[in-house]
């Protein structure tokens, strides 16, 4: 078999490839953001720096100052997924993501010569910022130039370089952690200079959606683009693949409004998309990602920039094999079984914090910290951006980004300030048995899964439309067959190169065009439904 035979690669080309690359690496900075702050808040040298003092003498952040440095900068995400969602309706992808890089480079600026706590938490609220941009932008325009076959893994790719994220700066924190100076919280935040810096130098080779092209009636512009990412010269089948793009949105009667979120099959795609993104927070991730290392600390079990370090790299295997797994065991077979190991570790957690915690309990806590990541990323942490981005309608995908991140992000926001009063000692003392709380958040999530979460995998972004018109619940979503010659099928059929696709598409057409453009090699009729 030869190399560009492989599965998934046959589906790219070298420019496809750069640019899913690209989108990619721009979420970098949201992961070292994250890892960075849960880990540099308990170093001593950033305590001394942005503490205050006990009447003991001692340099300590108070809770009120844990949670304002963590829900404070969701001010701005929520800031950001506006922002991001209105200029990119209305200006295109491309700009969102020059534009949010600068924003981004200006707070880690902000942060990296911050001398008071004002300024630290001012920093990490510009660059929080970005991350709403990011997160509201980069899921839905991958999703807009994925071929069916191979969406899901694209979009992964947006979680997947979130997490490696996380475990480079879990590295780089282990050694400066040793620093006893300023630098020891200085070189991880000088780090997030780097993927911005390297995404504006390159972003002047980033296209323009074709599908939002469309919308805005720039139909010549859509069809070059088309053509530079799937470099093909086959002239008629691409002005064929947007001609059947044109009359899928033409056939969708919304005019694109935001009360049409809530209209016919919109409401039932609005509804998913909210639940999902809810979820993504209210089942424990900020417990386990935002004061990890400070929860661990209290713990005294393990050195906890070592725990950092082992849990991120664990977490890093999550996104990687769903890359293997989401276009094969599909989005809700994945957040059922996931989803439900999930909720096992919080409710092990929260039960081993009962009575007095003995030394072999507290690793066992730990191992659960551990272990949670990891499946979280297969379930509500990697299925959320994914069914964001290819649920909603084609006319309404920026707005119901927009609801799905705010939704995520009011979420996050009551969870992290909530949780540092949760463990501390000092309020409400429940330490792991937090567990007990977002466990059963986790039973509620895959209630809601099992009824109304449906799959959606190896369908184009209209044929997924078609699905929604058809009204097809969502435990019979995986057995759903469009009808025949129906336009969703042809463009999924384009998209996968499907043998006997030309049959598809031009069955009613005088047209004879035979595919010539072999960078993309054909998969079974089959995987079309």
């Amino acid at each position: 078999m030869e190399f560009k035979n492989l599965p998934f690669l046959r589906h790219l080309t070298p420019r496809l490839a750069f640019c899913i690359f690209l989108m990619s690496i721009s979420v970098f900075n949201f992961g070292l953001d994250n890892t960075a702050y849960s880990t540099i808040q308990a170093m001593d040298p950033f305590i001394k720096r942005f503490g205050t003092i006990e009447k003991h003498g001692k340099h300590v952040i108070t809770p009120k100052h844990l949670s304002y440095l963590s829900a404070f900068p969701r001010i701005t995400f929520a800031a950001g997924i506006l922002i991001g969602g209105w200029t990119s309706e209305r200006v295109g992808r491309r700009p969102v993501i020059i534009m949010m890089m600068v924003i981004c480079l200006i707070g880690v600026i902000v942060s990296y010569t911050a001398k008071t706590y004002a300024a630290i938490l001012i920093g990490r609220m510009i660059v929080h910022g970005y991350i709403g941009m990011e997160g509201c932008v980069v899921p839905m325009f991958q999703a807009e130039i994925s071929p069916a076959a191979i969406r899901g893994i694209i979009v992964i790719s947006y979680l997947f370089n979130h997490v490696f994220g996380s475990f480079i700066m879990s590295c780089i924190t282990y050694k400066t952690a040793e620093l006893n100076t300023d630098m020891s919280w200085k070189i991880p935040i000088a780090v997030m200079f780097v993927i911005p810096s390297l995404v504006l130098l390159l972003a002047w080779f980033l296209p323009e959606s074709p599908r939002w092209l469309l919308r805005k009636g720039r139909d010549e512009e859509a069809l070059k683009q088309l053509k530079y990412l799937y470099e093909n010269d086959d002239q008629a089948k691409l002005e064929r693949e947007i001609e059947l793009l044109k009359k899928s949105l033409a056939a969708n009667v919304q005019k694109g409004s935001w009360m049409d979120l809530l209209r016919g099959t919109n409401l039932r795609r609005t509804l998913i998309v909210i639940s999902i993104q809810s979820f993504n927070q209210l089942t424990g991730q900020t417990f386990a990602t935002s004061y990890g290392t400070v929860f661990i600390k209290t713990l005294g079990t393990i050195n906890p920039y070592k725990f950092t370090l082992i849990s991120n790299a664990i977490g890093c295997l999550g996104p990687f094999l769903t890359f293997f797994l989401v276009d094969r065991l599909g989005r809700r077979n994945m957040y059922l079984i996931f989803g439900t190991l999930c909720g096992s570790c919080l409710f092990v957690m929260g039960g081993l914090g009962l009575g007095t915690v003995t030394f072999q309990q507290k690793a066992g806590i730990v191992a659960m910290d551990i272990l949670y990541p990891f499946f979280y990323c297969f379930s509500f942490g990697g299925m959320a951006p994914l069914t964001g981005a290819e649920t909603p309608s084609p006319r309404l995908r920026d707005k119901s980004a927009i609801v799905g991140w705010s939704f995520q992000n009011l979420w996050a926001f009551v969870v992290t300030f909530v949780v540092p009063y949760l463990i501390s000692d000092s309020y409400v003392g429940l330490h792991s048995k937090v567990g007990f709380i977002f466990g059963s958040i986790c039973v509620v999530a895959l209630v809601w899964a099992y009824f109304f979460f449906p799959e959606l995998k190896g369908r184009s972004l209209e044929e997924v439309d078609e699905f929604f018109q058809a009204r097809v619940s969502a435990k019979k979503s995986r057995y759903w067959k469009p009808e025949s010659q129906s336009r969703g099928q042809k463009i999924t059929a384009i998209e996968d190169d499907a043998p006997l696709a030309d049959e598809i598409i031009y069955s009613y057409s005088t047209e004879n065009v035979k595919d010539q453009g072999k960078s993309r090699v054909v998969q079974t009729q089959q995987s079309l439904v």
